[in-house]
């Protein structure tokens, strides 16, 4: 069931999955796409209420102030209200990578388990070579035409020829001026913080994928989390939940199962 939250500036769209369960998972997608990229996840999680959320700028959500990844866990806690939900597992992906550890950091009394996907871990000290090159991303992007701009993403995210026509539809979302503009939400998204998380957490990551320093980074999540998971998703690329959603999904019903017993 499609609904919306509503505040002052924003007007968030998300779905409702196996309303009348109790055991709830909330999934942020990635930059750029929507909430449709979990899709592939939803056969196999009958046993719980699964909660899809369009980030604002992305889909059918919209906000009148810029991309302000702290603002999207605010909204996630209202859509929680919104449903009568206390606690639930929270899984994301790239961006919604970040989105999900500032969540747990900010809100720990409402998260079960935290679930991530390739992307880097969000308060570990990086180097400045690695800051200073996603924040100059950013001018970068407006050398490519939206068609070649699209593509090139497609291209990066996925091994699999499908799927990458499948991101390029919801690229189709938006338009470059917005994907450009909230990109800086992600450039300067790494913050260097003491966090000491306790919920139980999972990451995963695609063999194949090249973005960025996700590959570089796979040692430092047991390092920054001792208590984390780390899981290899064979075959797959950026969106390795989309590439290999079998592995993937066995890997998360796995940890549900752990977490809500």
């Amino acid at each position: 069931m499609e609904k919306y939250y509503k505040t002052e500036s924003a007007n968030i769209c998300y779905k409702v999955h196996q309303q009348q369960k109790k055991k709830a998972i909330v999934f942020i997608h990635g930059f750029g796409i929507t909430k449709e990229m979990w899709d592939k996840q939803l056969d196999d999680l009958k046993a719980y209420k699964v909660i899809t959320v369009d980030v604002p700028h992305h889909g059918k959500s919209t906000s009148q102030k810029p991309l302000n990844l702290i603002h999207v866990c605010k909204e996630i806690v209202g859509i929680l209200d919104q449903e009568g939900i206390e606690k639930t597992v929270i899984a994301g992906l790239s961006m919604g990578n970040y989105i999900a550890q500032e969540f747990v950091r900010l809100y720990p009394e409402r998260t079960q388990g935290i679930f991530l996907a390739d992307g880097s871990p969000i308060y570990m000290r990086y180097s400045k070579w690695e800051t200073l090159s996603l924040k100059r991303s950013q001018p970068l992007f407006k050398l490519y035409t939206w068609e070649r701009l699209k593509k090139a993403m497609a291209r990066q995210s996925s091994v699999v020829n499908e799927v990458q026509s499948e991101l390029i539809k919801m690229f189709d979302t938006q338009t470059k001026d917005s994907f450009i503009r909230s990109w800086s939400a992600i450039a300067n998204a790494l913050h260097e913080e003491d966090v000491n998380i306790i919920s139980p957490m999972c990451y995963v990551y695609g063999e194949q994928d090249r973005t960025g320093t996700i590959q570089l980074h796979v040692k430092d999540w047991q390092v920054c989390y001792p208590k984390c998971e780390v899981h290899m998703i064979p075959n797959a690329g950026h969106v390795s939940n989309m590439d290999n959603p079998k592995v993937f999904n066995q890997i998360l019903v796995d940890f549900l199962q752990k977490i809500y017993v």
